[in-house]
């Protein structure tokens, strides 16, 4: 489980978010809504460890994440409005340096056939597409095998086929015990979720 008590962020005594305690258990999908610039990115990297809060906790299991800081983060699969990958190595060489040698070369395979990518994996990431490199990067993720993915606005860039490519991996982890937060501000242009807390007015449904 995770869980959060009351966090709030402020930055020169102006709140980013307040008031933020959500329950997520295993299967489930929790997504922030809200408009650009209501909190989601700074909340997402809280969650993250990226970003200290002003008040409130994090909890994994009821343990502050801060006390398991090393064992929470190794669970986590992030993906952020930036790629964070290198411009001057291959698609598969950014796989690569990330993941190592321990994943799944089948379903790397089949990734690279869904997202239209096996013929572009040789091709320096810089001189991808920017829905080639969103998809690359949404591999790194989906090959991680980390319980819990959080990714914001996961669908920046893509086509429709792969959205609805995406919605099939997203529901197979959850179906596997897997967990996801992701953030969005377009109500069209995301998946079925579990729990949702909109940022603008502070609105929680569970």
């Amino acid at each position: 489980m995770l869980q959060t008590e009351s966090l709030e962020l402020f930055r020169n005594d102006v709140p980013i978010y307040s008031n933020i305690s959500f329950n997520l258990i295993q299967g489930q999908h929790l997504v922030f809504s809200g408009s650009k610039g209501s909190g989601k990115t700074c909340l997402i990297r809280t969650l993250c460890c990226l970003t200290n809060p002003s008040s409130g906790c994090i909890k994994w299991n009821k343990s502050n994440v801060y006390s398991i800081y090393n064992d929470y983060l190794d669970l986590i699969a992030y993906l952020g409005h930036k790629n964070g990958l290198i411009d001057e190595l291959t698609l598969m060489e950014n796989i690569e340096v990330t993941l190592g040698k321990n994943f799944d070369r089948s379903e790397l395979t089949n990734l690279l056939e869904n997202f239209n990518l096996f013929a572009h994996k040789d091709i320096l990431y810089s001189n991808l597409s920017n829905g080639q490199k969103r998809k690359t990067a949404l591999i790194r993720v989906i090959l991680s095998s980390k319980q819990l993915w959080i990714m914001d606005e996961p669908f920046t860039n893509l086509d429709v086929d792969s959205i609805a490519f995406i919605d099939i991996i997203i529901n197979s982890h959850l179906n596997k015990g897997g967990m996801l937060i992701s953030a969005s501000h377009s109500p069209e242009n995301r998946i079925d979720c579990d729990l949702e807390i909109n940022l603008d007015g502070m609105i929680h449904v569970a």
